[in-house]
């Protein structure tokens, strides 16, 4: 069934006025423009560990689309559905609530089954299988130092899971040098639906030239706006399919020596929603039945997908080379309720016409 999604935008409107006038008083005189030092523009160096190691993306000899964490702040990219949007070739699909989408990249995806596109937290992968309705492992960004996006097949780096390519959240490191902290919040209110409101905060604490912990947690009310109408005895309540996303993230660099170092981390999320964001609509035609943002719910519908990721990173450089050993320990836990009444309802009449035909 489509789904309608609710986008915010901006509208920038700009109004040139007396143009003429502004150009001549801001022409430069000939012998002032030969004479002006020209100004050369420079591009920094963005570097990516898509291939296991940090170097330049201007030498990485493959397919691969970087954000930085500012751009990810200033376009507001927050889930899947955003980053779709950013990102060439990337896209996703999902049948239930928040959590439990499917990745697409390059046009390969795998609704049952290994999945295809590998899912990274810095050096963990997160990436399960696909069963249907339970979708790829979906950490929120918050703290992010960077998106990177390999586009596949990448099967030699990263597994059987990454045939359509690898998804690599990198988050930021400890530091020793400096203390920092920053809260974030914001409130939204959505036309014909409940507000929405979030809050998040960081801190990093160098405690000592050798160990530095970084902190960070995040909560995020969607307020709902699908209402369920009472069709043929189903369910009457209003902004049904609202969700909450909470976690936090702890992280403690132990570097005693420039050839050593050791990185615990701790990360948990927890997405908890209700109905999904998809209307009652026609198979045939694709319009929808009761209107603009509507569906029957004949049961309440929930969704809890929480995770557990538990990892210790050790680093070791030999001077020929650095070796890295990344141990990890993670849990996935998915429960959720979902109402087919609407999708079998055909299928039962078609049994119970039968029945009655004997």
């Amino acid at each position: 069934m489509p789904k309608h999604v609710v986008v915010p935008s901006l509208v920038s409107l700009a109004c040139a006025m007396a143009l003429d006038a502004h150009a001549q008083q801001a022409a430069p005189a000939p012998a002032d423009a030969a004479s002006a030092p020209r100004s050369v523009a420079t591009l920094d160096t963005v570097v990516v560990t898509s291939q296991k190691r940090r170097e330049d993306v201007k030498k990485v000899p493959l397919s691969v689309s970087v954000l930085s964490g500012d751009e990810v702040h200033e376009n507001h990219i927050t889930d899947f559905t955003d980053l779709a949007r950013a990102v060439p070739n990337l896209s996703f699909s999902t049948q239930a609530g928040a959590g439990l989408a499917t990745l697409e990249m390059r046009g390969v995806s795998s609704q049952a089954g290994s999945a295809t596109v590998s899912i990274y937290l810095d050096d963990v992968s997160l990436t399960t299988r696909n069963i249907y309705s339970q979708g790829t492992a979906e950490p929120r960004f918050f703290d992010i130092d960077r998106v990177e996006v390999l586009r596949g097949p990448q099967g030699t780096l990263y597994g059987a899971s990454s045939l359509g390519g690898v998804l690599k959240y990198v988050t930021h490191e400890p530091q020793f040098d400096s203390f920092e902290g920053r809260v974030r919040g914001s409130f939204e209110t959505i036309d014909g639906g409940d507000t929405s409101y979030s809050g998040a905060a960081v801190a990093n604490i160098p405690v000592s030239d050798k160990v530095a912990i970084r902190a960070s947690g995040f909560y995020r009310q969607l307020g709902g706006f699908i209402d369920s109408i009472g069709t043929a005895d189903s369910d009457v309540e209003k902004n049904i399919n609202g969700s909450t996303v909470s976690g936090g993230r702890v992280s403690m660099l132990f570097k005693p020596s420039e050839a050593f170092s050791l990185q615990l981390t701790a990360f948990i999320q927890d997405i908890d929603s209700d109905a999904s964001s998809s209307v009652d609509s026609d198979p045939v035609t694709g319009k929808t039945l009761y209107g603009d943002l509507t569906q029957s719910q004949y049961v309440p519908e929930s969704t809890d997908v929480s995770y557990h990721v538990y990892n210790a990173t050790a680093i070791w450089d030999l001077g020929f080379g650095d070796l890295t050993s990344a141990t990890s320990y993670g849990e996935n836990e998915q429960k959720f309720l979902v109402d087919f009444t609407t999708l079998l309802s055909g299928f039962f009449r078609q049994i119970a016409a039968r029945i009655a035909a004997m």
